[in-house]
């Protein structure tokens, strides 16, 4: 994409069903899944328009900050994250992040229509969603903010 021009992220996060078999899928139902074979738990879906340019960092910090009403504000840096950095025209900045320990497979794919970012999640990697479109280990969580949520 060239900064030039805008174009929108559509940006997709799967959880895995670990209990989904494609065998069963290819043998009963055409190779798709079923009302009780399904391939995902869940599906989030995040568009953000009027992008400028976007960086992706495959292995980075992540830090997550907030306020809350016994610690007050915070700040953790959260380690070995992939984050996906989006600038906008009017200088907004839009970020998504992932523990790298939670990928099963990411696909990013850039054409005419913008960028499409599709992560799937392992079913069997416990995480927490603090807020959309960040997905943190329990084990790389932050241990202060587990005590007080």
């Amino acid at each position: 994409m060239t900064s030039n021009t805008s174009y929108r992220c559509v940006f997709r996060c799967l959880l895995l069903n670990d209990l989904f078999s494609q065998k069963i899928a290819n043998e009963v139902h055409n190779g798709e899944e079923s009302s009780d074979n399904i391939k995902y738990q869940w599906e989030d879906e995040l568009v953000v328009s009027e992008i400028q340019e976007h960086t992706v960092i495959k292995s980075g910090t992540y830090i997550l900050m907030g306020s809350h009403g016994t610690l007050g504000d915070f700040s953790f840096a959260i380690e070995n994250m992939t984050l996906f950095t989006l600038n906008s025209k009017t200088g907004d900045i839009t970020q998504f992040a992932f523990s790298k320990e939670l990928v099963s497979d990411m696909q990013v794919v850039e054409d005419e229509d913008g960028l499409q970012v599709t992560i799937e999640l392992k079913d069997n990697e416990p995480f927490i969603n603090p807020i959309p479109g960040i997905y943190i280990t329990n084990r790389d969580f932050p241990n202060a903010l587990k005590e007080h949520a």
